[in-house]
């Protein structure tokens, strides 16, 4: 079997999965992205941009972008952490938690419909055959991301 079309398919369905997001999200002025942002500013208030590269794995100037977008949007209030002048600290505003909400009602409504497609095992072996393909290209990526981490320092 020619894993290039697993991995295809993978990439389809993620896009698929973004664009049901983005357009769901869309009267709340945010997409993808920023739901993950928005969700763990939300669950841990005080959050950091650097807290948020660490968790989510990903480029600065894609956090900032995230950031940024919510705080025009209004959900999310930015205020200098009276520690270390240099570190911004992210608070959802009252506004953020009626997206929030919104937010786990989409999620909600997708795991519910692809729940509808698998038998309980069938949800448990695409699971663990998933999860070794994470491992193979976290693998396959780790020295370089670790690399490229150490260059945005």
């Amino acid at each position: 079997m020619d894993f290039n079309d697993t991995i295809r398919n993978i990439l389809r369905i993620g896009r698929n999965i973004r664009v049901y997001y983005d357009r769901e999200l869309q009267e709340y002025g945010i997409g993808w992205a920023q739901q993950h942002l928005l969700l763990h500013i939300y669950g841990n208030p005080g959050s950091t941009a650097q807290e948020l590269r660490d968790v989510f794995l990903t480029e600065k100037s894609a956090i900032s972008k995230g950031i940024r977008k919510l705080y025009e949007e209004g959900y999310v209030r930015i205020e200098t952490d009276e520690q270390d002048r240099r570190a911004k600290r992210l608070y959802p505003t009252e506004k953020a938690e009626e997206a929030v909400r919104a937010i786990r009602e989409i999620q909600s409504r997708m795991s519910e419909s692809l729940s509808l497609e698998f038998t309980e095992q069938g949800k448990k072996n695409l699971d663990k055959d998933l999860k070794k393909f994470f491992r193979v290209t976290d693998r396959g990526i780790g020295e370089k991301s670790s690399e490229q981490h150490q260059y945005e320092e």
